[in-house]
């Protein structure tokens, strides 16, 4: 099994982090999660996988595999990690995992369904464009009375599954490494420093009671950060990651795993 230690020093060794959000059976390039990047298919993580081994086997510094979100399709692709005794680190939102709604999600079951009629720019623009960025700085009640008003839907889709905290417990004890992502997964950016202190103690207590003791990191919900956020996280002395791109401040770089990216 390995430990927070362990995993931190194969970083300080130069280990990259790749970030991954979903693993689904096969790839559909008409699928939302497909198009925004955020899915990679069986096939292609058994390759990222294999990979990793044969790094390990080689002495190279193999990766460190980061999941956000908590996403119940990821559970097989976790265990065979674990299994394999690679280092992955799930960063689950505890609302989407006690609530089973995201309003992203929630969007995306519509689009998939091709519940909606809605014009190509449109369809564009929650996939990857200012609605998108809109949706993201919602929480579940504000996205649902959006929702109502633009497109005049009053019920959940019964949109992504995401893990219990039963599934979540059973893979702490397997080795799996759990950190702070947020109780709502709304931007810190874009919230009060006593909304961020609260994001962050709800996500610490949360993952204490599910067997983390030993947080991995934070993580910033979108990769947002600023002067202010940075240092409301610096008291945390806990390792910050982000998404791909560099950043001003000490925060690790994580390779954004796609379907075609180059390994």
């Amino acid at each position: 099994m390995l430990t927070v230690g362990a995993i931190a020093n194969a970083l300080s060794g130069g280990a990259p982090v790749l970030m991954l959000h979903r693993v689904l059976e096969q790839y559909d390039p008409n699928n939302y999660y497909y198009q925004r990047g955020t899915a990679i298919s069986w096939q292609r993580f058994n390759t990222c996988l294999l990979w990793a081994v044969e790094c390990r086997e080689q002495g190279l510094p193999g990766p460190v595999f980061s999941f956000d979100d908590g996403y119940a399709d990821n559970e097989p692709a976790i265990k065979a990690l674990l299994s394999a005794g690679l280092p992955v680190v799930l960063f689950p939102v505890r609302d989407f995992v006690l609530t089973g709604f995201s309003p992203i999600d929630d969007m995306a079951a519509r689009l998939n369904q091709s519940e909606l009629e809605l014009s190509a720019k449109l369809r564009a623009s929650l996939i990857g464009g200012k609605l998108k960025a809109c949706l993201a700085k919602l929480n579940a009640d504000q996205y649902r009375a959006y929702r109502q008003r633009w497109f005049a839907i009053d019920e959940d889709a019964s949109s992504a599954a995401f893990l219990s905290e039963l599934q979540l417990r059973e893979l702490v004890s397997m080795g799996l490494q759990l950190g702070v992502h947020g109780v709502s997964h709304r931007i810190w950016t874009e919230i009060s420093p006593a909304d961020l202190h609260a994001e962050i103690q709800g996500s610490l207590e949360w993952l204490s009671s599910l067997g983390c003791k030993h947080p991995f990191g934070l993580c910033m919900p979108h990769g947002k950060i600023n002067v202010d956020v940075y240092q409301a996280l610096s008291a945390y002395s806990l390792p910050l990651f982000g998404v791909d791109q560099d950043y001003p401040f000490a925060v690790l770089r994580r390779r954004w795993l796609k379907e075609q990216t180059e390994l």
